[in-house]
């Protein structure tokens, strides 16, 4: 079934409503059960999914539309002055070792009760989250809390 036409205008609004919801949702997570924490992944996942195809959709309109010839960047350099988190070392792409992953924060508190320690948040990317990106013998010291390591 086809969905009603959303304008641009509506379309911007919505994405950052979803944006404000998804930079507090980690000081809510303990409200949820286990089956909404299942749904809730499901959802985060979709979102990021479509995210990124919009990212390569708003790259193309501005390359048909000559936006990024206009400015005297490549694409490359255009895409990377407008969506900052996938700059090399730019805000969100900060990764620690496993000690400091999600789990290792919660360790010690029972499901009801709102983690004392978090992670900080940030960008992983989908391999770091289900791989090690380096051998156990050559993995990173935890960062402490007032500092970050970037790998």
């Amino acid at each position: 079934m086809d969905q009603p036409a959303v304008r641009l205008a509506g379309r911007r609004s919505a994405m950052e409503a979803a944006r404000t919801a998804l930079s507090g949702l980690a000081e809510v997570l303990h409200e949820a059960s286990g089956a909404e924490l299942a749904r809730l992944m499901s959802l985060v996942d979709e979102v990021g999914a479509q995210a990124g195809a919009a990212r390569v959709a708003v790259t193309a309109e501005a390359l048909a539309r000559g936006e990024v010839a206009e400015s005297g960047a490549t694409a490359h350099t255009w895409v990377r002055e407008h969506a900052p988190s996938l700059r090399q070392g730019g805000p969100g792409t900060s990764r620690r070792s496993p000690a400091c992953s999600p789990r290792a924060a919660l360790r010690g508190r029972t499901s009801a009760e709102p983690p004392t320690r978090r992670p900080q948040s940030g960008w992983w990317p989908p391999a770091s989250s289900t791989a090690p990106s380096r051998p156990p013998s050559r993995r990173l010291p935890c960062a402490s809390s007032s500092a970050s390591t970037r790998i």
